[in-house]
């Protein structure tokens, strides 16, 4: 019918396609960044950006913000990247942080920076472009970045909490 050319495709999964049954199987393993990263194929209407390969990090809003634009209708400031955008360079990296938590561990990438932790120990942060395997903590040598996603970390989870209910006082 010729659809073909005028369809925004746009295929996803939640589990990350790494060669390791560990990653389909496994819980509770460590939020690494070969684990985080999940598979994201999009058909642009056109062929726009055919064959382009992106290393840039997304997120299920972008997808959103996508889906929207290619219907012409406005997100408003709810977040998220249109991934032609992202695909052909002209968007700025995320605005905030990437985070992710699993019980009392958490990584977020900011970026090139990754801070992956447990609650109760020490942070340790990685800069992917300089370290991809993540095998030396930067922590010590850039102690703003790392105080700066930890606060963001803990932001996060504080706004994910539920709403405390209002006690109603009892007199006695």
């Amino acid at each position: 019918a010729g659809l073909w050319d005028s369809t925004l495709l746009v295929v996803t999964g939640d589990v990350a396609s790494g060669g390791s049954l560990s990653a389909l199987y496994g819980d509770g393993l460590p939020l690494s960044e070969p684990l985080l990263s999940l598979p994201l194929y999009v058909h642009f209407p056109g062929g726009l950006l055919a064959a382009t390969r992106v290393s840039e990090p997304t997120e299920v809003v972008d997808v959103t913000r996508t889906a929207f634009a290619a219907l012409g209708l406005d997100l408003g400031k709810r977040g998220g990247r249109d991934l032609a955008q992202v695909a052909s360079g002209l968007s700025l990296g995320p605005t905030s942080p990437q985070i992710a938590t699993l019980d009392q561990t958490y990584s977020a990438r900011w970026g090139n920076l990754v801070l992956t932790g447990r609650s109760g120990s020490p942070p340790s942060l990685c800069d992917l472009q300089l370290d991809p395997t993540c095998a030396v903590n930067r922590r010590e040598a850039m102690p703003f970045a790392a105080h700066a996603l930890f606060r963001r970390v803990v932001a996060a989870a504080a706004a994910a909490r539920p709403a405390t209910e209002q006690r109603e006082l009892a007199t006695v």
